[in-house]
């Protein structure tokens, strides 16, 4: 007797992302990853910002610092499979100076807030003064 075995379709969710963490406002490129036979139709995709997509393969502007989760459903003639990242997406608040009235070539501290891992790091690091306005208050812009 010879039998024919029969698979049932299937499909099996997946993505990546780049970059994972940096500072807002974050643009990330997410990359449909999903397989299945048949190939997946339709995508549906939560950021976790309350914003979604139905590309394939997103871009995605991350506006505020926040630890982010990502989902991804993956569709196709078989059913839906959804993957689920938590906090896989880091958008980090901005480097803020600690220190006023640095000087061209001064040392000072700049402090990255990360919520990832529950810490402040401080740095120290040369800064160059490329534009000092001479008025009452005086502006700066570091580069």
């Amino acid at each position: 007797v010879n039998y024919i075995t029969v698979l049932a379709p299937t499909i099996d969710a997946n993505f990546s992302a780049q970059p994972l963490t940096g500072k807002y406002p974050l643009v990330v490129q997410f990359t449909d990853l999903s397989i299945g036979d048949p190939i997946p139709s339709s995508w549906l995709w939560d950021f976790g910002d309350r914003e979604i997509s139905e590309e394939q393969n997103p871009t995605h502007i991350y506006k505020e610092a926040g630890l982010y989760t990502v989902s991804l459903t993956a569709t196709n003639e078989a059913g839906s499979d959804t993957e689920t990242k938590f906090g896989y997406i880091e958008a980090i608040e901005r480097s803020f100076i600690e220190k006023r009235g640095i000087e061209e070539r001064q040392q000072m501290k700049i402090r990255h807030i990360s919520l990832k891992r529950g810490l402040a790091i401080a740095e120290r690091i040369p800064i160059r003064v490329i534009d000092v306005r001479r008025d009452p208050a005086p502006k700066r812009i570091w580069k």
